[in-house]
């Protein structure tokens, strides 16, 4: 059966000889082979075998052979069996095996895909066109080009950016793990380009501090390290541990991130900003040990990244070695960094992680309360501070988080800002919070969790993803649900929290006027003095007279007047500076409460007398009464304020109501009459101290040269006018007139058309003075005009006269 089959083949190779135009016998040569037999031959062949060479005594068996997991058999396996059948060696130690790179989308690459990537391109970049073409050229089959094209498009719009070679070893020897494939992601390259440009920033900062000054070469000059000098030669000699371990066991990708992490978030996010806090505020001794730590780790890293990014490494030794005592020719002939365990420092390890604690404390404050980079503010700091050593790390902690100021308190202050637990401590910022604005924030970040909680159960609740994904990710998708549980939580907790001391801010907002806190507490005790005095002098009266009628009448003489003068009080409180005014008028409240002291201490009193004195305490409260409620427009600074100060007083005049006739009530039981009018003296002193005491703004004054009682009487005869003609009543609604001594106008109400519309209906000029005085109150919107302005605008011709 062989044979027949050999025969058929030996007349099937003639034919097709025979039709490529060739006669005559076919010979194999006998000096050829395979290539896989070939291939095998090579470890002891390429060293001069079978002779006895030098290289062939040094070299076989070789430390190690790097292939793929696709030639195994065709190569690896059979390169073993010939070397030991021809020189009874092993070829090679160890067989590493390389990982066949896939794209991104985890899909082998092909050229017929167009998915194909050139190293080449990487390092040097490419543009879109020049790519395409290369990608589209040497096709076997013509309609896999618009498929190239399509994904050329869609992949690499912008064709590929010049990476550099050291940035492509870098992601490579990051990439090179156990598995069986990789895929391959120019992200990553970006990433590792983004590396090389922080150690090349890390070595100009260096050189700036470094270059031309004291680096600690002269071994007889005093150094003092600090924990941060320490703490960063450790880490390097861990560092150095581990990449040495990486390489032994062939995890390149362990060596490159210990590599990175520790350049990138150990010497230049931190010791880099630690080492600027301490040139500039330390000792020389201090600066001379932070310059030497700088240069010397900075050489120790290029040294220790070297075989991985080579070309870098050397361009910035060349700069560094010189300042390091290093003057060798290449950093190739330099030795490997070896870590030196002596050099470890667990205390200052420690110091530092604390540091590193609080900082991201501080910075996690500052992100929550969304403070700009530019703002520093103070922190308060409460706990055991000896046992963490945090005031070592006071100005460490000032510079990296951006404070202006750290002080440790035995109890943080009351405030709304958010305070994070590091440990055994609190941390608060010191910053204002608008509850408001807080609140609404927050209310976004909850709906934003909700939305992430709802979609990561969903994905857990499927059996699907549970059964079929691997267990890493669920175990993920679990920590990230956990994650938003607790933050939820949290949010929550803060919102309830914001949600009460909204209410009382709110609800007390007029209190953030300095100048209404001094009124308020004055006004209470001057109320509370009212009350005791009115109290007070009914009892006096009825035990004096034993009549009723007489109190009736006492008490109808102190309130007979507020019901004729307080109109004349609020013009004139409108004419006047108003503090003075209430100045003066407390002062004679004052008097009269001296003199009614006096009398009845002297017990001289008389029921003619204590009329009279109810008659003048009735006018002093009609002057005072619709004087203090104008005041309050100067005393608040926000006008939104405004309402919340009138509810706030008016909530005063209700409590003094409800505690002033009790405390009176309780001295009379104790100390009788004369020392009741004798505290409402006292009282009325304070608020005196009061009005002295507050600072507001001067205010535009009405014109002048118009009389107070024509003013009073224009306006008597402006508030008949709306009344009965329900039109300029409704236009004067719009405009915001109160009737009263205050306007209000709204923005967009135009005062000239109401004037013009009230004099038209009332048919005579005395409309103009109580205009011209609403419109001078009202300040809100621009300042008053003139009177001569007023008298000369252009007046509309009169209407004819009714029947």
């Amino acid at each position: 059966m062989a044979t027949s089959t050999s025969l058929a083949q030996r007349k099937t190779r003639k034919k097709q000889a025979a039709a490529k135009g060739r006669k005559g016998v076919l010979k194999r040569d006998e000096d050829v082979l395979d290539t896989w037999f070939s291939s095998a031959l090579v470890p002891f062949t390429s060293l001069g075998w079978p002779g006895k060479t030098k290289d062939l005594e040094r070299y076989l068996p070789s430390s190690v052979l790097i292939t793929g997991n696709d030639i195994i058999f065709f190569w690896v396996a059979r390169m073993i069996m010939m070397t030991l059948h021809f020189t009874d060696k092993v070829p090679f130690r160890h067989v590493y095996i390389n990982a066949i790179v896939r794209d991104a989308e985890g899909e082998k690459m092909s050229k017929s895909k167009g998915n194909t990537i050139d190293p080449l391109d990487l390092i040097d970049g490419i543009s879109f066109d020049a790519l395409l073409q290369k990608s589209t050229v040497g096709l076997l089959k013509g309609e896999h080009k618009e498929r190239i094209e399509r994904y050329v498009r869609s992949h690499y719009r912008d064709g590929i950016p010049a990476f550099g070679a050291d940035a492509v070893r870098f992601t490579f020897a990051s990439l090179a793990s156990f598995a069986i494939t990789l895929n391959f992601d120019l992200s990553r390259c970006e990433g590792y380009r983004n590396f090389c440009n922080k150690l090349w920033n890390a070595t100009r900062f260096v050189l700036m501090n470094c270059e031309g000054k004291d680096t600690g070469l002269d071994e007889s000059m005093p150094l003092d390290r600090s924990f941060a000098d320490q703490w960063i030669a450790a880490t390097l000699q861990d560092s150095e541990e581990e990449v040495e371990r990486g390489f032994e066991e062939y995890r390149f990708d362990n060596a490159a991130r210990a590599v990175y992490q520790f350049v990138w978030e150990e010497y230049c996010d931190w010791y880099v900003e630690l080492a600027k806090t301490q040139l500039a505020s330390g000792t020389e001794a201090q600066q001379r040990a932070t310059r030497r730590t700088l240069v010397r780790v900075l050489e120790a890293v290029l040294r220790l990244a070297h075989p991985i990014i080579p070309f870098i490494t050397e361009e910035l030794w060349q700069k560094i070695a010189p300042l390091a005592g290093k003057p060798g020719p290449s950093i190739m002939l330099e030795p490997y960094p070896k870590a030196d365990i002596s050099r470890h420092a667990p205390q200052a390890a420690a110091k530092v992680a604390a540091l590193k604690t609080l900082v991201n404390a501080c910075r996690a404050l500052r992100s929550e309360m969304q403070l700009s980079p530019a703002e520093k503010v103070r922190a308060y700091i409460e706990g055991d501070v000896a046992s963490v050593g945090a005031d070592a790390l006071r100005p460490y902690l000032i510079a990296l988080a951006r404070l202006s100021e750290v002080t440790f308190v035995d109890v943080l202050p009351k405030s709304l800002a958010p305070v994070e637990v590091v440990g055994s401590l609190r941390i608060m910022l010191d910053v204002k919070i608008d509850v408001a604005a807080e609140c609404a924030r927050i209310r976004k970040e909850i709906n934003r969790l909700q939305g992430e909680l709802a979609k990561a159960s969903a994905k857990l609740a499927n059996p699907n993803f549970v059964d079929r994904a691997p267990a890493p990710v669920v175990a993920q998708e679990r920590e990230r649900l956990a994650s938003f549980e607790a933050t939820l939580a949290k949010l929550k907790s803060q919102l309830n929290k914001l949600g009460l001391d909204l209410l009382v801010i709110l609800a007390l907002r007029a209190f953030r006027s300095k100048n209404f806190r001094i009124f308020y507490a004055g006004q209470g005790l001057a109320l509370l003095g009212n009350w005791i005095q009115s109290v007070a002098m009914s009892w006096l009266v009825y035990r004096v007279t034993g009549s009723a009628l007489l109190l009736g009448v006492t008490a109808g003489a102190q309130q007979l007047p507020v019901l004729f003068l307080s109109p004349i009080a609020g013009v004139w409180a409108d004419r006047v500076n108003r503090r003075r005014l209430l100045v003066v008028i407390q002062s004679v409240a004052f008097i009269q409460a001296l003199t009614l002291a006096a009398l009845t201490f002297a017990d001289v009193v008389r029921v003619p007398l204590l009329i009279g004195l109810a008659l003048l305490l009735g006018i002093v409260t009609s002057f005072e009464t619709p004087t203090r409620q104008a005041f309050l427009l100067e005393l608040i600074e926000d006008r939104q304020d405004l309402p919340n100060a009138i509810a706030l007083q008016s909530l005063l005049f209700q409590s003094a109501r409800f505690v002033g006739p009790s405390v009176a009530g309780l001295l009379l039981a104790l100390l009788g009459e004369a020392w009741c009018f004798l505290a409402n003296a006292l009282c009325y002193l304070a608020i005196i101290t009061t009005y002295a005491a507050v600072r507001v703004k001067s205010r535009e004054m009405p014109p002048a040269g118009v009389k107070w009682w024509r003013q009073l009487a224009s306006g008597f005869c402006v508030r008949l006018r709306l009344y009965r003609d329900p039109a300029t009543a409704a236009a004067a609604h719009d405009g915001g007139i109160l009737l009263g001594p205050v306007a209000v106008p709204h923005a967009d109400f135009r005062w000239r058309d109401l004037w013009r519309r009230l004099e038209r209906r009332s048919g005579s000029s005395s409309v103009r003075s109580g205009w011209e005085q609403c419109w001078a109150l009202s300040s809100l919107r621009r300042a008053p005009p003139s009177a001569a302005s007023v008298a000369s605008s252009p007046r509309p011709p009169s209407p004819p006269a009714r029947r």
